[in-house]
Formats: C-alpha cells, structure tokens, sequence
C-alpha cells in the first residue's frame, strides 16, 4: 500500500466512526481530535471561529438569522486572501439537551472544516426553555476546544444571548472573558434585545473586560435573507452537483446524504440560503469520501481501491470502465461548478448595487459576525475587496 492509499484508508476509517444522533452531540470533530494535535503547517491562513448560541425559545428569530446566513458569512470570508482554512465549532446553551452538571451548555461539534456538519446541528438546534449561563459556555470553548496552537491564528468566540451575561453561579463571566483575551481569543458578545435594555449591561461589560466590541441585534428585527434573480438556478445547480459525486464506503454514503439533506434545509429556509450555500460547496467542495476527488487529487488511483468500497453501479465495471465514469463525473462537475462561479458573480454584483453598506450599515447578525470577522482578519493580514 503506498502513501496516497494509506492517506485515504486513514481517511475512511476516520469516517466508519460512530455519529451521536438524537439530541447527543456529533461526535466526529470530537472524535478526530481524540489523541491527534492540530499543528497546521500554515497557521497564519487559519481561522477559528466558534460559535456559542443560547438556543431557548426567545431565541428563535436569531437561531433562524444563523441558519438563513450561514453559507454568506462563509463566501464572505473565501473572498480573503489568502484563503483561510476555516474551522468552525458550535456550541449551545441554554439547551434542554444538557443538564445541570453541565451547566446547560453542549459541543454540538468540536472544530471542523465539514460545514455541512455545522449546518447539520444547527438546523437541530431548538429548545423551549433553558438556563442561560455565559460564564460557563465560555468556559467550555476555551477549555473543550481545540483551538489552533499558534498565536498566528484567528480565533473567535461569538456569544449571544437575551438574558443577563453574568447570572452563572460558578463561573464568573468576567474572569473567563479576560483569560479568553490572555489567551488569544476574541469574545464577541451580542445580545438580543435592545442595547439600552437593562440585561444588556452586563454584555457591555464583558466586551469591555474582553477587549472586543459589543453589539446588539434587536428582537424585532425578523430574519432576513435578499432574493436575487440567480438564486432558483444556483439552488438547481447545487443539486446537480450531487450527483457528480462517488462516495467511498458506507460512511461516504452517509455523508453524501447528509450534504443533500443541508441542501433541502438551505432550500426549504429560503431560494436566497441555498443559491449561498451553492456557491460554499464550489470553493469548499472536496470531500474526503468522494473518489473523484481523491483521483483528481492524486490521493487515490482506482486500481488500488477496494471494490467494496465503491457504489454498486460500478463494482461490476472494468477498470477502463470506471475510470471513464470518473472522468465523466468530474468533467460534469468542472462544468456546474463553472455555471455557478459566474451566476455566483452576478449575483453577488446584484447584492452589492442594493445593499452597498450592508456591512456597515446593517444590524443583523450575519453583519456583525462578517463585519467583527473582516476586522479580526484583516488584523492578522488578510486582505478583503471592498465591500
């Protein structure tokens, strides 16, 4: 077995472990991190970003805004150069799915590059009631996590909330926003309600203490996401593009069911969610388990991969057969993700005649986390075209 096949194999059965379902946290970030240290070979192009959302029901509208801007904040951020290797945890508190020993907060996934998995868990993220305590799911991210080990890289903690930010009965807020600083990470409170509430408060202090900027996206405000003309054809395209994949094993099978399944929840929150998210999977689209990415990537060579390993309609192919079914997926693949790159422009050109301050100038969440992400980055070095 040579090194590209030991990699794939290695990636396989990383893949084969067991998924926590119903109401348990997804445990495959977790599980990857188990006993392995994140050392990336370029931590400068490294972002962070973990995201703790009190998800008891007055949170609904900001969950909903979460979910419908997901895949905008992240195309804002592939526009960065250089591109950012962006890993993303999210974290829930509040959540009935916890309980008391853990202070009501829950690793919904550790730090991942599989987005679909963050969409995933946050699409399941619902409550009806739960105790907020701020304090504590700081904590957690801070010492759960495994934030990249380099002062090089950006790390970010979103915080929201509605209640006050410091009613944690062991853990004082303040200390863990200030050993959050210590530490290199970048506490970014935002409260839900009104900046002159008087729970806000204590969200104002922890930003002061943290060193960072508090911000306040108002409940009022519904959740919103602009249609554009391109988006009904940048959904469909999304949807062809599943079919250019070949995955390996019965975990590739599962993960191609679930990129589907993140496709209809896009969809089915709004054309706009989904034309974004289709423009994620062309710049954020390798996947570990697809075999025309591991033969165009040189990882894997076809005459080496076991056959019960791949899907049923080319088991039974000759070896000359499979690699002209290959071939076929990833030229069709090359040509939708072409289609979508330049619908993607036009709709972004759309975007920005209509809301050319939408960064500076707008109050929903999906600004504020673009607009604090922008800064931070930009910080560390990295360059952004103008809004």
């Amino acid at each position: 077995m040579n090194d590209r096949v030991a990699k794939l194999v290695l990636g396989l059965f990383v893949l084969s472990m067991p998924v926590a379902v119903c109401g348990q946290a997804e445990a495959v970030s977790e599980a990857v991190q188990e006993g392995v240290v994140w050392e990336p070979e370029q931590p400068w192009e490294v972002i962070d970003v973990a995201i703790a959302i009190d998800t008891s029901n007055s949170m609904a509208g900001l969950i909903e805004t979460a979910r419908l801007n997901l895949w905008e904040i992240v195309n804002d951020l592939d526009q960065a150069e250089p591109q950012p290797t962006l890993r993303v945890a999210l974290i829930t508190f509040g959540t009935c799915n916890a309980d008391g020993d853990t202070g009501w907060v829950q690793v919904e996934t550790g730090f991942t590059e599989d987005l679909d998995l963050v969409s995933e868990r946050l699409f399941a993220s619902a409550c009806d009631s739960g105790i907020e305590y701020v304090g504590r799911v700081l904590q957690v991210a801070l010492q759960e996590l495994q934030w990249t080990p380099s002062e090089d890289a950006l790390k970010v903690i979103f915080v929201a909330g509605n209640e006050p930010a410091d009613q944690d009965p062991e853990v004082d807020v303040y200390e863990m926003g200030d050993l959050a600083w210590q530490e290199g990470v970048s506490v970014q409170p935002i409260f839900y309600g009104d900046a002159d509430h008087e729970d806000a408060q204590s969200w104002i202090e922890l930003a002061e203490i943290a060193r960072s900027e508090f911000a306040a996206i108002p409940a009022k405000r519904g959740a919103q996401a602009l249609e554009t003309p391109f988006d009904e054809e940048l959904a469909a395209l999304s949807a062809a593009m599943n079919e250019t994949y070949v995955p390996l094993g019965t975990e590739g099978r599962k993960h191609l069911e679930n990129r589907a399944s993140q496709d209809r929840n896009a969809l089915e929150a709004s054309q706009a969610t989904a034309a974004g998210r289709a423009v994620t999977k062309i710049t954020r689209a390798k996947a570990s388990w697809d075999l025309v990415a591991a033969v165009e990537e040189n990882e894997a060579a076809l005459y080496e991969i076991d056959e019960s390993e791949l899907p049923e309609p080319i088991r039974e192919m000759s070896l000359e057969e499979r690699e002209l079914y290959v071939e076929e997926k990833r030229l069709e693949r090359a040509r939708l993700q072409e289609q979508i790159a330049e619908l993607g422009a036009q709709r972004q050109a759309f975007i920005g005649e209509r809301a050319g301050e939408a960064l500076i100038s707008s109050e929903g969440l999906d600004a504020v986390v673009r607009r604090t992400i922008r800064e931070k980055a930009e910080e560390k070095g990295f360059r952004f075209p103008e809004p």
